[in-house]
């Protein structure tokens, strides 16, 4: 639990809320709800990066916060806190309610959490575990949520993540899907040039490139480029096995990041979007014939800041088709 956070009995945790809010009621802290967000994550390395990324979204979005985490605790504990969501004259400020429980008791979790969504609002669910595996919690929470986010980063098995996920019937997002989108979004502007495309819907041979590297957070950096991979088979209607994967190992860039993705045709028309390793947020695209090399196109993105991933699954509005497109993919 955090380190602020007063424990409290899980029927007291409205009264232990009151009383923080009436101690710093004549400061210059106010109170915001824009929706519920839920978290749940199993007490692990991720767990602190968790929690950092909800940091960040509160600082954009504030919400009521209910995390809960998974241990082996013998009893649930719950506890209670404010977070800051803004600094300035006036400091916007969230509730935090935390619940600690074992796989034993997970069973209680609602009745504890339920009576402290705030009505009328909202209400984002962050899974970040994976769906597929059986969990009662999950089950009954899901029922309740306007939107889930998941992270396929928690999953050894993305036919069977992508399965769970299609057999859902409310908003969805993911947060691996967030992180590719700089270079879908280039992709997808690059098909406004006639001759770039031509070569990505008459590709041959599709080579993506992406960053091996680890760590305590990512164990997965493959799923990224399996994504990229299973959209541009989706929508370009290509045998995927045309498409391959191949890896670099930087440290200094994000695990799993893409770093190249090249077009080749028979003819030897080729088209390649490269990141600029210095400045990972610019990608170029650079078109060649056997004939001449066109001066590059630059594509310059703001920089990715840590968490910015979650922020943009709750910005956007309903699921993206071409998302389930590539949970159909996945899928088979």
């Amino acid at each position: 639990m955090s380190a602020s956070a007063h424990i409290v009995n899980p029927s007291k945790i409205q009264e232990e809320l009151d009383k923080i809010w009436n101690q710093i009621d004549k400061t210059n802290k106010v109170r915001a709800s824009l929706f519920n967000l839920i978290i749940y994550t199993k007490k692990n390395k991720r767990t602190d990066y968790v929690y950092a990324i909800v940091q960040k979204v509160i600082e954009r979005f504030p919400s009521r916060v209910l995390f809960i985490s998974q241990d082996h605790e013998e009893q649930i504990k719950t506890a209670v806190s404010v977070m800051n969501a803004s600094s300035g004259e006036f400091v916007i400020a969230c509730d935090l309610i935390e619940i600690l429980c074992s796989e034993k008791n997970q069973g209680e979790v609602p009745f504890i959490l339920l009576p402290h969504l705030v009505p009328d609002l909202p209400i984002y669910m962050l899974w970040a575990d994976d769906p597929s595996v059986e969990n009662p919690l999950f089950t009954q929470l899901q029922k309740y949520a306007t939107r889930i986010i998941f992270d396929s980063e928690t999953t050894n098995d993305l036919p069977r993540f992508a399965k769970t996920v299609l057999s859902l019937k409310c908003e969805l997002a993911d947060l691996n899907w967030a992180r590719i989108e700089p270079i879908r979004e280039v992709l997808a502007a690059s098909c406004k040039h006639k001759e770039m495309l031509e070569v990505i819907t008459h590709a041959k041979e599709i080579k993506i490139s992406y960053n091996l590297q680890e760590s305590d957070y990512f164990i997965h950096p493959k799923t990224p480029a399996t994504y990229l991979q299973s959209w541009l088979s989706a929508r370009l209607e290509l045998d995927p096995k045309i498409i391959t994967l191949e890896t670099q190992k930087i440290e200094k860039l994000p695990p799993g990041i893409i770093l190249s993705v090249d077009f080749s045709t028979t003819s030897n028309y080729d088209l390649a979007f490269q990141r600029n390793i210095e400045s990972p947020n610019q990608i170029s695209a650079i078109y060649s014939t056997p004939e001449h090399c066109n001066m590059p196109t630059n594509f310059i993105f703001p920089k990715q800041e840590f968490g910015q991933s979650l922020i943009k699954e709750i910005f956007h509005k309903g699921t993206s088709s071409h998302y389930l497109g590539v949970m159909r993919e996945l899928g088979k």
